[in-house]
């Protein structure tokens, strides 16, 4: 009876701990699907797992589908393979009939092939600084980590850079004029075309928001070559007393500045390819500068303080067909006055006046 409690005791001792065979339903090979380069070596590790979940001891085997690599032992739950050969491989593993595999595939090495610079281009105004970063690309075209510090020189004699060594320097602009920051690793160099301009400053401040509405720029620096983009401007009725700064609009073709408080206008004078201008109701006494601008061929000068129009008179592309208004001026329309002659002799050469 003793001996049957003792037996009993033990089979109930058994199915509280669950005591079971175990047999091996999974191995997990890691890592898994890895790409690696010509002569790089990696480590392979698996790990068998029981019906339910619990890691056990095995003894596997490993192979491969092909020979474009070496495995260095192929038994072991740890192995070491070395690339070859470029194409793809299987790595297989087998433990107790249950089998996993993981792909391998070795390409050719990234080499640095490229340099690129951004930004590619830049205007820089005189005493100020621009960033330029280094790029490299291999020779499928990816970027590529660069583990030469690129070497920076500038050419054109426009600034200097610093740091001269780095993926990253800074351009410091002293001269005006079109250079090149150049980036080089080697043989293997690029550039960016930095042109070094003085920055434009209008002393208006209501000429500057309509200039950079038309832009379309709100803070950033303006240089001459920006300006080169806008060929007609309309600024009626906004205070404007000063067009320090429109000079260097210089495709300007249309300017419309009705009532406002101008009575300098000497930088119209590089406007030269004006065809259109509108000043009337301002402030102006003298207009010699629209002597040279020969495009001209619709002028409104009226509501002025306009003592002498010899300058129109002057101006040899006034002739038949165009147009100008010069009324209600300080002129002398008196017969025989200077004021007078001009106008007669804008009408013999076919100019329209209304005066």
């Amino acid at each position: 009876m003793k001996h049957k409690k003792i037996i009993f005791a033990l089979l109930f001792l058994l199915l509280l701990t669950g005591c079971t065979k175990r047999t091996l339903t999974i191995i997990d090979i890691s890592p898994a699907n890895i790409t690696l380069y010509p002569n790089e070596t990696q480590t392979f590790t698996v790990i068998g797992k029981a019906q339910n979940g619990e890691i056990m001891g095995i003894t596997p085997s490993w192979s491969l589908s092909n020979n474009i690599g070496v495995l260095h032992s192929t038994t072991g739950t740890s192995i070491t393979f070395t690339a070859k050969n470029l194409g793809e491989t299987t790595l297989t593993v087998i433990a107790e009939g249950i089998t996993a595999s993981t792909t391998i595939t070795i390409v050719e090495e990234p080499i640095l092939t490229t340099l690129i610079i951004k930004p590619s281009t830049a205007n820089v105004g005189i005493d100020e600084i621009k960033s330029f970063e280094a790029i490299g690309k291999d020779q499928f075209g990816n970027e590529i980590k660069l583990d030469v510090d690129p070497i920076w020189t500038v050419t054109g004699g426009i600034g200097t850079v610093e740091p001269e060594t780095g993926v990253n320097t800074i351009f410091f602009a002293y001269v005006s004029g079109t250079g090149e920051v150049v980036a080089s690793i080697d043989e293997i160099s690029t550039s960016a075309t930095v042109t070094v301009e003085p920055l434009v400053v209008f002393s208006d401040p209501n000429l500057e928001i309509i200039i950079r509405n038309e832009l379309q720029k709100v803070q950033s620096p303006i240089f001459p070559s920006d300006l080169e983009s806008i060929h007609s401007l309309f600024a009626w009725n906004l205070e404007i007393s000063s067009l320090d700064g429109i000079e260097y609009c210089v495709n300007l073709k249309y300017l419309y500045l009705k009532t406002n408080n101008i009575s300098n206008i000497t930088p119209l004078m590089a406007l030269t390819k004006l065809e259109e201008l509108n000043l009337s109701y301002n402030n102006i006494e003298d207009i010699s500068p629209l002597r040279d601008l020969s495009n001209l061929n619709i002028i409104y000068l009226s509501y002025n303080s306009i003592e002498d129009i010899t300058p129109l008179v002057d101006n040899e592309g006034l002739d038949m067909g165009d147009y100008l208004q010069i009324e209600y001026n300080s002129l002398d329309l008196s017969e025989e006055s200077e004021d007078l002659q001009a106008i007669n002799a804008l009408l013999k050469r076919g100019v329209e006046v209304d005066y």
